[in-house]
């Protein structure tokens, strides 16, 4: 500590320097007051191995180690007792829990910070803990073994050696990015001087996690411990004391200068670091850091604007070497922490956080029998996308079809993506051989005989589904649950082949917005339940699960088990036009329409949807979809819901079928893909068809308007599929329409929006365009909204 006070005064440290050790000082006196005796900590497990000390963190009642106030002060306490410990010559820290080092903070003490100065406090106090470890004169090496997540990964880098196990469980990342925060304990500071500054900036600003071996090609980890191989101790508890036995000889090791940290960058990135050692190529570099932020978020993520403004570390030899801590920098970045923390898109970050951890639970009673193994009948698209998440996340995986080279055709395509998550140190050659090692190729029934579920995915046409269904039946096990994945076919026409009814299940497995068959008059005597997977399935995390009246509860409990399985962020919605997700889409896009009808062009109109915080503009979505899908389910649903769903002239989607404008699989839609995969322009033809149905923009044609007209729309509709039951709750209309519609998630959700953009101004500004539009029903704000703005203090969510 007197050496810290040193180095700031040699410094000349700021009023935030000095504020930084401040706060320092204090949170070390309050720790040091706080009992060290072991009995009493309840998340750290402290002992020693001769005169290696060895902490060890256990969260109970938890998978996963978090990091509350509780554990930072347990915590300092056992570091603090081995520190003042003469005997006592390193110090090892790592998890009791086999799947987790530590997941991060707990994102309850963030949202319970009301103000600028308590966020910043809490960022300053995190920031003296990790300081206490850095600054420690004895070694201390970090054992890693699982998730490796925000403050854990802080913890991390305080430490002066890393070791992780080389395995699929361990990962590392700074993702406060994703919950509108920036790393708050130091570790935006201590990141760079570890690995270059590109890939600091990379997992800063992007938030995403790496796999281990990433971790060790980028400088972040020092040694990797390989995993033991299938049969030999494969108990968990083994590979932690395995894992702490060779810690505490890497830590002897580095005591006796037998091993030495080798941390030297690799090219490109040592030049880059020479660069910015001369202040003019810092400016450019940050420079255009800013720029690509600020194009990428659109300034509505405040967190990566903060991360590259904070004043960028200058490389002077001094300190580089002495690896000083240099007080003001934490000081700023502690600043800009309590500024983001507190801002109302963080608070709607957190909130979607919490919400996708509640949808990771199953609603329903436990499955009795989980399946563990599945077929899928049909090597196409879908099917071969079902295959893949299947034996990606575990599951025994039986692929049959008539048509050997489809087989072929479909095994070289999910190999190769397993090769592109190689390449990407996302998994290890020996991980994505054992998963294909998952996958059975099949052109008859005998394979499939063992498996649990079935999938059908076959040609749409429905003698065809029967006959399958019957050659199914044949060879699988009387309690196999078969699936049938289709997007047009009645379901209990191609049950009536079967012998067994109650066994069928409908998995629907299609596309963006391609699932919007209503099915709920049929099936009064069967088990029914509906999956909507999103496209491309290995990417889009929703997972809707739709039930009918006549649904058994262990029939859904199975569809949402199988989807947790996959990874999936799941909600249960009940059986209606459209169900939940495409029915608010279609009305958005309805307007969509109307606007390029009133001018808009397809560029301006995806400026329109980029700038409100939408990932990409309707025009783009419309072509990537296919404009006859759009026109088929606009058709649909607006026979079913009639001027709710009005807007644009469905002609205009017509005559661009007629013309063969598809979208990007026919080379033009709104776009002209014929010319250039990446510079596309706008389909010329297109735009004549929308001139010659123009309409008028009754003088609601600004920016604001435009935008606010297609989102009152997909806000309206959302709060009306709660207002009817579709859904069941807010929680699970923002999941869905943030998750697998794009919503913008700084802003929460639909529900969370209505909240925060106000009920009675949303419902003025509708009751506006109503009037403008000759009395449109398709503005017509629902009963609910109308109810929260009748009365303020009516809130979907306690905000």
């Amino acid at each position: 500590l007197v050496s810290d006070r040193r180095m700031a005064t040699f410094f000349g440290l700021t009023t935030v320097a000095r504020s930084t050790l401040s706060v320092k000082f204090q949170v070390l006196r309050l720790c040091s007051r706080c009992s060290t005796n072991i009995s009493t900590l309840t998340r750290m497990n402290s002992y020693r191995d001769e005169e290696i000390g060895i902490i060890k963190f256990h969260t109970p009642g938890s998978k996963e180690n978090i990091m509350d106030i509780n554990f930072m002060m347990e915590f300092y306490n056992c570091l603090n007792k081995f520190t003042q410990d003469d005997s006592i010559k390193g110090i090892v820290v790592m998890s009791g829990k086999s799947g987790s080092f530590i997941a991060g903070a707990d994102t309850k003490i963030i949202a319970s910070c009301h103000s600028v100065a308590e966020a910043t406090a809490l960022s300053l106090k995190c920031q003296a803990i990790m300081n206490r470890i850095h600054s420690n004169y004895k070694p201390v090496v970090a054992a890693i073994n699982g998730t490796c997540l925000g403050g854990g990964l802080e913890l991390a880098l305080a430490c002066d050696y890393r070791i992780a196990v080389n395995s699929k469980k361990t990962i590392f990342g700074l993702p406060e990015v994703r919950l509108g925060l920036l790393p708050g304990a130091g570790g935006t500071q201590r990141l760079p001087r570890l690995i270059s500054i590109i890939d600091s900036m990379d997992l800063m600003l992007t938030g995403k996690t790496i796999s281990a071996s990433k971790a060790k090609s980028i400088g972040l980890v020092d040694m990797l411990v390989e995993p033991l191989g299938p049969g030999l101790h494969t108990d968990e508890d083994y590979m932690i004391k395995e894992l702490e036995q060779g810690a505490v000889q890497v830590l002897r090791n580095l005591l006796t200068t037998e091993l030495v940290a080798l941390r030297k960058l690799k090219f490109p990135h040592n030049l880059v670091h020479t660069l910015l050692d001369i202040e003019l190529f810092r400016n450019l570099f940050f420079v255009y850091m800013r720029n690509k932020v600020e194009k990428s978020t659109h300034g509505h993520y405040p967190a990566p604007s903060h991360i590259v403004n904070v004043p960028k570390p200058r490389f002077p030899l001094l300190r580089y070497l002495m690896q000083i801590v240099v007080y003001e920098r934490f000081g700023n970045f502690a600043q800009a922490f309590g500024l983001v923390a507190t801002s109302p898109e963080s608070k709607s970050l957190i909130h979607l956080f919490t919400l996708s951890t509640e949808c990771k639970k199953n609603p329903f009673a436990p499955v009795k029998k989980e399946p563990k193994s599945l077929a899928v009948i049909g090597a196409g698209l879908m099917g071969c996308g079902i295959a893949q998440v299947s034996i990606y996340n575990g599951f025994v995986t039986y692929l049959k079809d008539v048509d050997k080279g489809a087989l072929l055709q479909g095994e070289r395509s999910i190999a190769k993506h397993l090769d592109k998550r190689v390449k990407q140190q996302a998994i290890t050659t020996l991980e994505k051989d054992n998963m294909l090692a998952n996958l059975y190729l099949s052109v008859d029934y005998e394979a499939i005989k063992n498996a649990d579920l079935v999938v059908e995915a076959v040609y749409e046409d429905v003698q065809l589904k029967q006959k399958v269904l019957r050659e199914i039946e044949q060879y699988v096990r009387p309690d196999c649950v078969i699936a049938s994945n289709t997007s047009a076919i009645s379901i209990s026409e191609v049950a009536e082949a079967s012998k067994r009814p109650e066994n069928v299940t409908f998995t629907c497995i299609l596309c963006l917005m391609y699932c919007y068959y209503n099915y709920s008059s049929h099936f009064a005597c069967f088990k029914v339940v509906g999956m909507h997977y999103f496209s491309p399935v290995d990417k889009m995390q929703l997972l809707e699960v739709i039930t009918t009246p006549k649904t058994s509860r262990e029939a859904a409990s199975a569809a949402v088990d199988v989807g947790l399985k996959q990874n999936k962020l799941v909600v249960v919605v009940k059986d209606s036009p459209g169900f939940y997700t495409t029915r608010v889409l279609a009305a958005m896009l309805s307007e969509t329409i109307r606007l390029l009808q009133e001018g808009v062009g397809p560029k301006e109109l995806n400026d329109l949807c980029t700038g409100f915080g939408f990932p990409v503009g309707f025009a783009t979505l419309a072509d990537e979809v296919g404009i006859d899908v759009a026109l088929h389910i606009a058709k649909y649903l607006g026979e079913k819901f009639g001027q709710r769903m009005a807007g644009g002239d469905l002609i205009v989607l017509q005559k661009m079928v007629d013309n063969n404008y598809l979208g990007r699989k026919s080379g033009k839609g709104c776009f002209d893909y014929s010319k250039s995969k990446t510079k596309r322009g706008v389909n010329e033809k297109a735009l004549q068809i929308l001139k010659d149905h123009a309409k008028s923009s009754r003088g609601c044609d600004s920016d604001h308007d435009r935008q606010l007209r297609m989102v009152s729309r997909f806000v309206n509709e959302a709060l009306l599929c709660l207002e009817e039951g579709v859904i069941s709750s807010p929680r699970s209309g923002d999941i869905g329409a943030v998750f697998g519609l794009g919503f913008p998630p700084f802003l929460g959700g639909p529900f969370r929006f209505v909240d925060n953009y106000g009920a009675e101004r949303l419902v003025t500004e509708m009751d506006r365009y109503r009037d403008s539009y000759e009395d449109a029903v398709e503005f017509q704000a629902c009963q609910l909204l109308r109810d929260h703005a009748k009365d303020s203090k009516r809130k979907f969510y306690a905000i």
